[in-house]
């Protein structure tokens, strides 16, 4: 993904890109303290978060709620926790 996002001319074979995106996004996630802090209180103002989105791209999202019909992703406190 990183490649891509560089615009990297460095390509991949695709059964290696295959095997670099499923390493990815099996990633177990660990919600911190502060991220469970923050959907506690985005549920109790009535918002429905989703909790540790997986996107089309492979990253996750702490949460996703929805505001006025339009998605909103959350990241609390960065890609590690």
């Amino acid at each position: 993904l990183w490649q891509e996002e560089l615009k990297s001319n460095i390509g991949l074979p695709p059964s290696l890109q295959k095997k670099c995106y499923e390493a990815f996004i099996s990633t177990v996630p660990r919600p911190s303290a502060l991220q469970n802090d923050v959907i506690s209180e985005l549920s109790s103002i009535g918002l429905q978060p989703e909790e540790e989105m997986l996107t089309k791209r492979g990253y996750r999202l702490d949460a996703l709620v929805q505001i006025n019909g339009e998605n909103v992703g959350i990241e609390v406190d960065g890609p590690s926790h």
